[in-house]
């Protein structure tokens, strides 16, 4: 997936080492991405469609896109990307769903650098200012985004959602996802699910769902 203006979906994801813990300080990418969720990880029928180990970010491997953060938010996440680590794991994954034409897609990344507390508490200071903001974008298009309570893993971690609605009449697909970022020790872990639709009819991940993949995903990375 290549991130664009309104796929929030594509993102970034976890990792995770804890500090005092037996954990090696040199984790390498190649040891995150064994710590990363596979298919029998999750609950559900997803499928793999992508794995790398990168030492340097590219287009297959991209932070959290700065577009869809709300107006407000501008000053505080300047630079936020440059504090992403460039040598990480990610995976990603999509699962068909009944009645839309384009899969459930989850992305779950990780990294580790000597930012990771100041990336962390950036992160938790943008979700505050766009918490329960809403703005509108050409051509119409409508964007929320919110703050949501939990799941509480890792040593620390920040949830929220996210929602794009097209203009009625436009031929544009609606979004709504999820994103966790959690701070495991000296790792970040970023994982984003969403759906990407233009049927209406089509549910969202339930919540509950939505809460297991988080669990899982924190709870490997720190036994990696």
């Amino acid at each position: 997936m290549a991130t664009t203006k309104h796929a929030w979906w594509v993102g970034v994801l976890i990792a995770g080492t804890l500090v005092g813990c037996t954990k090696s300080a040199d984790q390498s990418p190649e040891t995150l991405s064994e710590g990363l969720l596979g298919i029998t990880d999750m609950p559900g029928e997803w499928q793999e469609t992508q794995r790398d180990v990168f030492t340097q970010r590219g287009v297959e491997n991209p932070s959290i896109d700065p577009s869809t953060w709300c107006p407000d938010a501008s000053d505080a996440a300047a630079g936020l990307d440059d504090l992403a680590g460039d040598a990480g794991a990610d995976v990603e994954m999509q699962m068909q769903v009944d009645g839309s034409e384009v899969p459930r897609m989850m992305r779950l990344q990780a990294w580790r650098n000597d930012s990771v507390r100041e990336y962390f508490e950036g992160i938790v200071t943008v979700v505050n200012i766009c918490d329960n903001a809403k703005w509108t974008e050409e051509p119409g298009v409508t964007q929320e985004t919110w703050k949501i309570d939990g799941p509480e893993v890792g040593d620390e971690s920040v949830s929220w959602g996210a929602q794009l609605v097209p203009p009625e009449g436009k031929e544009m697909a609606a979004s709504m996802g999820r994103t966790t970022v959690a701070r495991i020790g000296d790792v970040i872990m970023v994982l984003q699910i969403g759906d990407f639709t233009t049927n209406k009819n089509v549910g969202e991940l339930a919540d509950t769902d939505w809460r297991e993949i988080v669990q899982r995903a924190a709870d490997k990375l720190t036994d990696a």
